[in-house]
């Protein structure tokens, strides 16, 4: 160990003794670099230049197709990450080039074999890069939230929405997000504009995801929709969700029937032209952001709210405290051997002010306190649309979960729904 010790010390001081060669331009003005620093970089530059149908500086080329480039930038961004981090001259092509690039290439009317390439870079900046991207990651966010506007072709807004879902299923980069704009003065609420955004999609056509004055079943599942139902009122739902009634909307609602894509979007880049996309394809997206949404605060702030007794699991049947067996109802003979347990008062996570994750709480706070309404509206939408049993108590759970994190907002209406529904 001392003598690999010793060998990487004498490498690193002869590395360190290799003389630069030239220079190049970083956010805080020119650097000098050394010969394989400087390679990469012209490289790197080269290929951005090529990509965008402009004439190379160093390498040897007349051109490459867009969709090559696009391709091998991406991979390029993925599988070497953090020399983007660590190099800031590597990090100023991304600030001056790739990101003014993908900004200005959303706003165009490009093909879907383009467009998928380069939303795909965007995606992997936001989540690899974002540190290092704090303006240009905060127009491209708006941007991709005004995308979301329904006079945007179909399947452009269903790449941003998939775009999103990854985004939303990640709790540390939502958090990372919100204490980068939401919390600071002088930027854009990025969070709250996109949770904003979801509620306009959820009421921009009633009448395609069965909005009604109560939870129906999707209409296309009329002819089994007897079925549904027994399997809805089995679960302990009747008098909640009914029956469809007639309609002139064959597919109005939601369904993982029609409603879901075998291959995102994202994800189809053999594709010319975009791929056949449902039409309510943007609004199970939409329910998928909400979901990841509530589970990243959930699996975060739960485990907070646990007194430090209480977390040690019991060695004994006997140090189970069962509490006082309730009255089974009729039809729920699931209740009738099920004691409740008195369970201990939650701890409020932001008096923590000694735990090492308290600065992380309190972004959870703003976050709920910036995005609850949104978020309750959205769910509200969809609560009063056609679901089949699987959206629905999806959505169920996903509501439950967010009332749960860390304010505690409305939580004796919440918990009367999860009972009613046997959650």
């Amino acid at each position: 160990m001392c003598m690999l010790q010793l060998n990487l010390t004498n490498f690193l001081e002869v590395a360190l003794e290799v003389p630069t060669i030239g220079e190049a331009p970083s956010e805080n003005g020119p650097i000098q670099l050394r010969a394989a620093a400087l390679d990469a970089y012209r490289v790197f530059n080269d290929l951005c230049l090529l990509t965008e149908a402009h004439k190379p500086l160093f390498l040897k080329s007349t051109g490459i197709p867009q969709t090559f480039g696009l391709e091998l930038i991406e991979s390029i961004l993925t599988h070497h990450s953090e020399v983007f981090l660590s190099h800031p001259e590597q990090a100023n092509i991304l600030r001056i080039r790739v990101m003014p690039f993908i900004i200005s290439s959303l706003s165009e009317k490009l093909s879907f074999a383009v467009t998928v390439r380069i939303v795909r870079i965007l995606y992997t900046l936001l989540r690899r890069h974002l540190d290092i991207l704090t303006s240009e990651g905060e127009m491209a966010l708006g941007l991709l939230t005004h995308m979301l506007d329904q006079d945007t072709a179909l399947w452009k807004r269903s790449l941003c929405l998939e775009v999103l879902r990854d985004i939303f299923v990640q709790a540390s980069l939502i958090r990372r997000i919100f204490a980068m704009y939401d919390a600071q003065e002088g930027r854009k609420p990025i969070l709250r504009d996109i949770v904003a955004a979801f509620v306009r999609i959820s009421t921009e056509k009633p009448a395609l995801i069965g909005r009604g004055p109560q939870s129906t079943i999707p209409t296309a599942n009329q002819n089994n929709g007897g079925s549904d139902q027994a399997l809805l009122e089995a679960s302990g739902v009747s008098g909640i969700i009914s029956s469809p009634s007639a309609s002139n909307e064959p597919l109005a609602g939601l369904s993982t029937q029609w409603s879901s894509m075998k291959v995102a979007c994202i994800d189809q880049l053999d594709k010319i032209n975009p791929p056949v996309i449902p039409d309510t394809y943007i609004y199970s997206l939409t329910l998928t952001c909400i979901g990841g949404f509530a589970d990243g605060l959930a699996k975060f702030i739960l485990p907070l709210t646990v007194p430090e007794k209480s977390r040690k699991k019991p060695s004994k049947q006997s140090d189970i405290d069962s509490g006082t067996p309730v009255e089974p109802r009729p039809g729920n003979e699931r209740y009738a051997s099920t004691p409740f347990k008195k369970n201990p008062v939650p701890v409020n996570p932001l008096t923590l002010e000694d735990h090492a994750l308290y600065e992380q709480v309190k972004i959870c706070a703003g976050i709920v306190d910036e995005c609850w309404p949104a978020v309750l509206a959205t769910c509200s939408t969809f609560l009063y649309a056609a679901l089949d049993s699987e959206y629905y108590h999806t959505l169920v759970r996903y509501v439950c979960l967010f009332y749960k994190p860390p304010t505690l907002k409305c939580f004796n209406e919440i918990e009367m729904i999860c009972f009613m529904h046997n959650y």
